[in-house]
């Protein structure tokens, strides 16, 4: 064999491998949020003084990847309550914000009708189960009625303060769950015990938790998980850690900040010292630096980047991975919350 010819199958060879690598890497993103997604605009509803926003799914093709759907592109496959975090509004669900936004597109996507309430009596505030939860029962009943909805399979998604509120609806018996998913939030569980966790008959659960979450510990997930699976009660536990940095610029297409100018922002960001490399080699943002960073943005942030800033910096707090609702894992959750197997 000349030469050429070996060097020419050598280099066919890692043609081969990186082939095979790129197809592997294709095949482990299948589960992640897609680059760019478009929730339309909701309805907006005020039921018994309580404002919702809800979106039902229009001719969205059920996914072999979720057998437990129906097989029907037409039917609307079960309802889901989303409960939003402090500082945040029903409205953050339906193109407002990147994560709330992936969540509600995935559902929709497959089928099924979406509603968001706001806290009350201050919309963007915290949720305060026993003032909130007078009126918000009351007032989805009322409007799952008055679509013919009421007989759906309810499905719950809390994130953090959202999910203090899925727990207290839950537990009261104020509605019925199939599933719930608790998205950095303890529920009612805290570091002390396992809270309302510990009562028979609750509706299969999940979580998605950050480890140096202050506000939902590991230990209050722990907690919670041990009450839950010692009454036979299915559940799922994802870490959500913190990631590079440069995955702004597999982001940027959803915050809406062009590339070149999330480019750019990630070397403001070195330059004002909020960044650093970690065991892997990769670069991160320093621990508690993503609040810092947004302030830094509000003075001295470029026009591509200050318009979106509210976007960029709920993203932000995702690669921190402190405490920050997140989309990532939420098609390992929903295939659980149908009746898949948890971890």
């Amino acid at each position: 064999m000349s030469g050429v010819v070996r060097i020419a199958l050598v280099v066919f060879a890692q043609l081969l491998v990186c082939r095979a690598l790129t197809l592997r890497n294709a095949s482990a993103r299948v589960d992640s949020v897609p680059p760019s997604i478009s929730v339309d605009g909701p309805t907006s509803q005020v039921v018994y003084g309580v404002h919702f926003a809800y979106k039902l799914p229009t001719g969205a093709t059920t996914a072999l990847q979720f057998p437990q759907l129906e097989n029907s592109t037409s039917s609307v496959q079960g309802v889901f309550l989303l409960l939003h975090a402090c500082g945040r509004l029903s409205q953050d669900w339906f193109g407002g914000l990147p994560e709330e936004s992936a969540i509600a597109w995935l559902l929709l996507k497959y089928n099924f009708a979406v509603f968001a309430p706001d806290a009350q009596p201050s919309p963007g505030g915290c949720w305060q189960p026993t003032y909130d939860g007078l009126y918000i029962p009351a007032g989805f009943n009322n409007l799952l009625g008055q679509l013919g909805l009421q007989t759906l399979p309810l499905y719950g998604v809390g994130l953090s303060s959202g999910g203090v509120m899925l727990a207290h609806l839950s537990e009261t018996n104020k509605l019925s769950f199939k599933a719930v998913h608790f998205n950095v939030s303890p529920g009612s569980a805290s570091k002390l015990g396992p809270g309302g966790f510990i009562r028979p008959g609750y509706p299969r659960a999940s979580f998605v938790h950050m480890l140096p979450d202050p506000f939902a510990p590991p230990k209050a997930i722990k907690f919670a998980t041990q009450a839950l699976r010692r009454n036979h009660v299915p559940t799922q536990v994802i870490v959500a850690p913190a990631r590079p940095i440069y995955d702004l610029l597999f982001e940027a297409q959803r915050i809406g900040v062009p590339v070149p100018a999330m480019k750019r922002l990630i070397v403001d960001m070195e330059k004002w010292g909020f960044l650093e490399k970690r065991h892997d080699r990769k670069t991160y943002l320093r621990f508690k630096q993503a609040d810092a960073v947004n302030m830094m943005l509000q003075i001295h942030g470029r026009p591509a980047v200050h318009k979106r800033l509210r976007q960029l910096d709920a993203v932000v707090h995702v690669l921190e991975g402190i405490h920050a609702p997140t989309a990532q894992p939420f098609v390992r959750v929903l295939r659980f919350m149908l009746g898949g197997k948890g971890r």
